[in-house]
């Protein structure tokens, strides 16, 4: 099986100078390879777009040249860019190759860092935003999987960190979060809430990101799971994280304060600089003073030792239909349930014919595979910090880096010694012109992509300009009797609504329990219903149903290896009934015509160990597939999944999806019939 996209990659980069070697990584718009510059014989590595970026002028000559201005920073913590180009419609970068692992691997295997590691890390990633900040570029996607930590430690035994993909920055006067496209550049995880709102960006949009990235380095979470992308940019825009010391017991309080002041959700609450922002959590971890900015909650410093107000603020309430009264309580929007039921009726008729190809399964004898060779991990020195304390005598400076944490401490000579300079507060052109504006009205259509969900009420304008604690912000105006009225229409207007929404979904729901359905994405061209108890989790071409999605994307993302293993081994353990659903997949390489070499790559697919049987053909929404029952086994461990794969093609775009559905043995015979309805409501995008 050939695909004309890849080889017009491969050959365009030929021609460029540039001989691919392997596919080293991948995201929703983008691949990196390992490859050999030809012409001065040398390892490097090259992300190619995907190639409708190319198509559009606006962001192809926008990237060629921010591209060329991140080439020009020099700075020891940023991953040299050598070339920025275009061969036979791709856009590419070439850059250093460094062999290592990135944060996201790392915490993948860690789950958290320890305080030393977390200063080494962040200091050198701090500075090296500040670096860009000074030479007026943001980087707009601060997330773990752009910070690489090298494998090779530094002539001071730490690891030397790079932080990457400086070549879809956007300069600070381009006063918004979004591309020309519509697209908001940024990562669902940490995305800043002015880049949801389409608004201004500057250096403490990355001080948000950096914010969340320490956040999840401390906890082993992301600050917000939810269900959702909706819900999950609701959180980013109306909530905060639980506090840190509440997860791990041994860290200072103060440090939340510092986390909250970071992740403020107003920019004019956040630290200036990402300099600031390590002196304070260098600061905090030491039992110091602490230097906040003026607008934080708390005055500009915060004892180390108290505990910060209440981090979680009342939830807001619905609006009532009665009218309020002035100086009383007034109407606040609620953000969504993440579990509510869709209001759109599955398509598609009330019963299912049976699928084609779903037979009783064969019995596996594929020999055991080879385990993947893992990447390597960082090597931290030990933690010279028990428990609260931290070696410095006395706290930082405001604005400049802890000493024993100076970034420029670990490079080889001859880099510069001190932080990057960076401006005390955002040029007045760059700084925010409004707070957001308030969700539409009930029945308008949303603001791209979200001001907030859509909610009858108004929102109040950035909840908090500072720290989680609801400290500044002002309750909506109180709104005359003529409104209460509107609302108590509108409110059974929308119950009508609702009960209409209700007897449909009740009627056609493929499943008993209700349905929920997937839309095709760029990053996965097909449409499917599932069950409405199944949770989701992943991002780009790798996602997972489930009601253990989180669990489950944490072993099949990491293909190749069963470092995911150990959480869905305590969920078969303490409730097997729970451990079922699907792993989706686009494949980006094509998988072979031959049925040993397709069974192989699909095998590489997944986690270790995987035990296949034969293959055998079936159809899939008129494509031919392959279907392939097996198992997952844990290595070293008793945990096992019984599997049923699907390889389809489609023949008109050339794109191969993989649908894994998983189950425990317990689960599997009564899971079987969703399954089968599963996998009937599949649909490839046109």
């Amino acid at each position: 099986m050939s695909d004309p996209v890849e080889s017009a990659r491969l050959d365009g980069l030929r021609a460029a100078g540039y001989e691919l070697q392997s596919l080293i990584g991948r995201g929703g718009m983008a691949y990196v390879y390992r490859a050999e510059d030809t012409r001065l014989g040398r390892v490097v590595a090259v992300k190619v777009l995907a190639p409708e970026l190319a198509q559009n002028d606006e962001f192809r000559q926008r990237f060629l040249r921010e591209s060329r201005l991140a080439a020009s920073l020099d700075h020891p913590n940023i991953i040299p860019i050598y070339e920025a180009g275009e061969a036979d419609g791709h856009l590419y970068l070439a850059m250093r190759y460094v062999e290592g692992a990135d944060l996201k691997v790392v915490l993948k295997r860690r789950g958290t860092l320890t305080v030393d590691e977390t200063m080494a890390l962040f200091g050198q990633v701090g500075a090296a935003l500040d670096a860009a900040h000074q030479a007026g570029l943001v980087h707009r996607d601060v997330k773990p999987a752009n910070i690489l930590v090298s494998a090779a430690t530094t002539p001071a035994g730490r690891d030397h960190v790079y932080l990457s993909d400086f070549g879809l920055t956007k300069r600070a006067s381009s006063l918004t979060g979004v591309t020309a496209t519509g697209i908001v550049v940024g990562t669902m995880d940490y995305v800043a809430p002015e880049q949801i709102g389409g608004k201004a960006v500057d250096a403490r949009t990355d001080v948000y990101a950096l914010g969340c990235v320490l956040y999840q380095a401390l906890t082993g979470k992301v600050p917000f799971i939810r269900d959702d992308d909706a819900a999950l940019l609701w959180a980013h825009l109306m909530e905060m994280p639980t506090p840190v010391s509440s997860v791990r017991p041994e860290i200072p309080v103060a440090v939340d304060q510092v986390i909250a002041t970071a992740m403020a959700k107003g920019p004019e609450g956040r630290f200036a600089s990402c300099g600031d922002f390590i002196a304070a959590l260098g600061a905090a971890f030491g039992g110091q003073q602490v230097n906040l900015p003026a607008s934080a909650s708390g005055g500009p410093g915060v004892s180390p030792n108290s505990a910060p107000p209440a981090t979680h603020p009342e939830p807001p309430q619905p609006p009532t239909a009665q009218t309020p009264t002035p100086q009383t309580q007034t109407p606040t929007p609620q953000p969504p349930t993440p579990h509510s039921p869709t209001s759109v009726p599955p398509s598609g008729p009330i019963t299912q014919p049976p699928v084609p190809g779903w037979s009783a399964p064969p019995s596996t004898g594929a020999a055991e595979q080879p385990h993947g060779t893992p990447l390597p991990t960082a090597q931290y020195p030990g933690n010279q910090y028990p428990g609260n304390q931290y070696s410095p005598s006395s706290a930082p400076p405001h604005g400049t880096y802890p000493n024993q944490y100076s970034p420029t401490q670990f490079p080889p000579s001859g880099y510069p010694h001190s932080a990057p300079p960076h401006p005390q507060s955002a040029p007045p052109n760059q700084a925010m012109p409004h707070p957001y504006s308030a969700p539409p009205h009930q029945g308008s259509a949303p603001p791209y992509p979200y001001s907030a969900p859509p909610h009858p009420g108004s929102a109040p304008p950035y909840p908090y300009s500072a720290p989680p604690h609801g400290v500044g912000s002002t309750p909506p105006p109180t709104p005359d009797s003529g409104r209460g009225r509107k609302l108590l229409i509108g409110g059974l207007a929308g119950a009508l609504v609702l009960a209409v929404v209700l007897v449909l979904v009740l009627v056609i729901k493929p499943f008993e329990e209700g349905t929920k359905h997937f839309d095709p994405t760029t990053t996965l061209p097909i449409s499917f219903d599932y069950p409405e108890s199944w949770n989701r989790s992943g991002q780009g071409t790798n996602l997972v149903f489930s009601p253990k999605a989180s669990d489950a994307a944490a072993l099949f993302t990491a293909p190749g290896t069963g470092t995911g293993w150990p959480k869905l081994a305590d969920a078969l353990k303490s409730d097997a009934d729970s451990v079922v659903g699907v792993y989706t997949l686009l494949s980006l390489n094509p998988f072979p015509d031959e049925a040993d070499g397709r069974k192989e790559s699909l095998q590489g697919q997944l986690p270790t160990t995987a035990n296949l049987g034969a293959e055998e053909p079936t159809v899939v929404d008129g494509h031919d597939s392959a279907r392939y029952d097996g198992e997952l086994q844990q290595d070293g461990g008793d945990a096992e999944l019984r599997i049923r794969c699907f390889v389809t093609t489609d023949q008109t775009t050339n794109q191969t999806v993989v649908l894994v559905f998983f189950a425990s043995e317990k689960a599997w015979s009564e899971n079987e019939d969703k399954f089968k309805t599963l996998l009937g409501s599949v649909k490839f995008s046109a």
